[in-house]
């Protein structure tokens, strides 16, 4: 767990190489301590369970019998409160689905790393979305609109938001943070970390990505080009 001033992360990825890379990024960074490695999806659940690490970066497409979904499905199961900040090495739709409904807060293409991994990680720990590329997110989640039933659950948790809840959410939906919704509506900053927290409830979700998910599903936010 946070320790100090300190964010802890545990780096999970079977290429050594890469997890040497990944922590001499993380390690210029004061805020971020790299805690542990892991080359397996076995190991990595338990190294989460013995350090608590306040982030988890997993790689989804690890071999053995425990590979990164799995790994992050155990992860979230036993460790919920955990974030896990998913790498991937190509961009495909359908993994990155599979990952955030299973409970990733974010992903992030190995090849940013360098540019934009710390800043991502930042975003995850204020509780913004952790994704680099919304385009790619919005694609996963277009190829579900078709389970009728589903689609109609999600409906059903957005009417119970009020209308200022609702236009908070598609802005969500599209990557705007905390402080870019206040400025596009013209309200305050903690007026919106209040709508953001009844969003949550409503929606019965931890975190923006969840959130953001529904309002996908649901159309919200399709179409719509991503400011910053």
């Amino acid at each position: 767990m946070t320790s100090s001033n300190h964010a802890t992360v545990l780096i999970v990825d079977d290429e050594p190489l890469t997890c040497q890379l990944i922590s001499k990024v993380i390690n210029q960074e004061t805020y971020f301590d790299v805690v542990g490695i892991a080359h397996e999806g076995q190991d990595a659940v338990a190294l989460v369970d013995e350090l608590q690490p306040d982030i988890v970066l997993l790689d989804l497409t690890m071999p053995g019998e425990t590979d990164g979904l799995s790994a992050l499905v155990m992860i979230k199961e036993q460790n919920p409160k955990t974030r896990v900040l998913v790498l991937t090495g190509h961009k495909d739709p359908k993994l990155v689905r599979e990952a955030l409904f299973r409970g990733a807060s974010g992903y992030i293409n190995k090849t940013d790393i360098f540019r934009n991994l710390p800043g991502t990680m930042q975003n995850l720990l204020r509780g913004d979305i952790a994704i680099v590329e919304p385009d790619l997110m919005r694609q996963a989640v277009k190829s579900t609109y078709s389970r009728k039933e589903e689609l109609s659950e999600k409906e059903q948790l957005i009417s119970n938001l009020t209308q200022r809840e609702r236009t908070v959410l598609e802005l969500i939906a599209q990557g705007y943070d905390n402080q870019k919704i206040a400025n596009k509506l013209y309200i305050s900053y903690n007026t919106v970390k209040s709508h953001t927290s009844n969003i949550f409830d409503k929606l019965s979700v931890p975190d923006r990505t969840q959130a953001a998910l529904i309002a996908l599903q649901a159309g919200l936010g399709i179409g719509n080009s991503t400011s910053g």
